[in-house]
């Protein structure tokens, strides 16, 4: 008598993998004798070589520059101030123009008065824009019903010689302009 299962055919039953069923209690033994075989590995040939620290050598592509070192000497400050006609709360930007003139005074005057408040807002646009034709319009307007929001897109394709910038300021403008056309259409019909 066979220790497997048979079919009604005499044949013995097979698992997915086509080999005959074991019992439960085999695979049982099979994973407590594994667990019996691992031993801890302890001791001076298992343990790994680590070589000694050594630190890197600074980076020379980054590095930083000093700025300023307030020494205190309050004298200097009030003297190019006092020269120059500054204000306090413009003494970054005073000691700034300093530093890019190599402490020459009178390169450095110059270039702060020349220079703007760096600090100031700034816009993303220029105030004076090229105003789009009709043509152009339709063309932006076919751009954004075929590519969608894909400024870049629209830009190389539709019109090459407008900016991403400027393409992006007409969608907002266009939009704002299609929802107050939308609200006074709602108001007419209301009355």
């Amino acid at each position: 008598m066979s220790l497997y299962r048979t079919t009604t055919v005499g044949r013995p039953v097979r698992n997915r993998r086509g080999r005959p069923p074991t019992s439960g209690l085999k695979r049982k033994a099979k994973k407590r004798s594994k667990r019996v075989a691992y031993r801890g590995r302890i001791g001076s040939q298992f343990q790994a070589a680590i070589p000694d620290f050594q630190p890197s050598a600074p980076s020379k592509r980054h590095a930083e520059q000093c700025l300023w070192i307030p020494n205190g000497n309050g004298e200097v400050a009030e003297r190019l101030s006092f020269r120059l006609g500054v204000n306090c709360s413009r003494d970054e930007r005073l000691l700034f123009s300093l530093l890019v003139e190599k402490y020459n005074v009178t390169r450095a005057h110059a270039l702060f008065l020349a220079s703007k408040e760096p600090n100031a807002p700034r816009r993303t646009f220029p105030p004076q824009r090229k105003s789009f034709s009709e043509h152009e319009v339709l063309a932006f307007l076919r751009g954004v019903r075929l590519l969608g929001k894909k400024f870049s897109k629209i830009k190389g394709a539709f019109l090459p010689h407008r900016t991403v910038g400027e393409l992006v300021h007409l969608y907002y403008v266009y939009k704002q302009m299609d929802k107050r056309n939308k609200l006074l259409n709602k108001k007419r019909q209301l009355v």
